[in-house]
């Protein structure tokens, strides 16, 4: 066996291994489009991020082994660059809503990031946010879709999609933009805070995304953004 393919299958185990440490944790659960210290792809030349790619097939086509396909495929779609991170969640998790299940589902991203010298602005994110908004419709979830100009608007809809969660049988939010991973904790890149003076006091961590869903009984936050730090936070 080749040391490249030793290399992926070993990752594709612990993409989708519970983590002993994790294995208890408290929901939401999370789904990271990529690992720890690694960057994840906006978009490549067939449309989109990998990982969103995967997660609308696994969604249209209702397979029972839906992380494992979802890892699979983009590792294949991304030429092996990109490896989902799917902690404890169980390999034979069922993404899609069950018959009579009151499910809402928040697909929110930052992507416009101005025409400055800073962050690029990201097509994928927006282009994504549309067709993932459309798949958990065709799912079964009650979708609301935001491409949020701002921090201020990103945290509105997640104050108004709190309520919604709070009452479903079934919640999930899918979110990207620019991001970064520092010392084990994951922040989002409002467009605001984008420019020379760039500083984690300017970022939103991920964990108010999963404020959001911190009451909801079966809830579930997917984050297709950016792990590696290539600010040197």
């Amino acid at each position: 066996m080749g040391r490249k393919l030793a290399f992926v299958l070993g990752a594709i185990a612990l993409a989708v291994a519970p983590h002993p440490s994790v294995a208890h944790e408290s929901r939401p659960r999370v789904i990271y489009a990529t690992q720890s210290g690694d960057a994840s792809i906006d978009s490549i030349a067939s449309g989109g991020n990998p990982f969103a790619t995967a997660l609308i097939e696994a969604l249209d086509a209702a397979r029972p082994d839906a992380v494992q396909s979802i890892v699979d495929m983009t590792i294949e779609e991304s030429g092996g660059v990109q490896i989902p991170d799917f902690g404890a969640l169980p390999i034979d998790t069922n993404l899609r809503p069950a018959d009579g299940e009151n499910a809402v589902a928040l697909v929110i991203v930052f992507s416009d990031y101005g025409d400055d010298a800073g962050l690029p602005t990201l097509p994928g994110a927006s282009f994504d946010a549309a067709r993932v908004a459309a798949a958990f419709t065709r799912a079964g979830f009650e979708t609301q879709q935001v491409i949020a100009a701002d921090r201020a608007e990103f945290e509105a809809a997640l104050s108004t999609f709190r309520a919604a969660a709070e009452v479903a049988d079934r919640s999930v939010i899918y979110t990207t933009g620019h991001g970064t991973e520092v010392d084990g904790e994951i922040y989002l890149i409002p467009p605001e805070a984008d420019g020379a003076d760039m500083a984690l006091e300017r970022f939103m961590p991920l964990g108010v995304v999963s404020d959001a869903l911190a009451s909801v009984s079966d809830g579930l936050l997917i984050y297709a953004g950016c792990r590696d730090n290539p600010f040197g936070l």
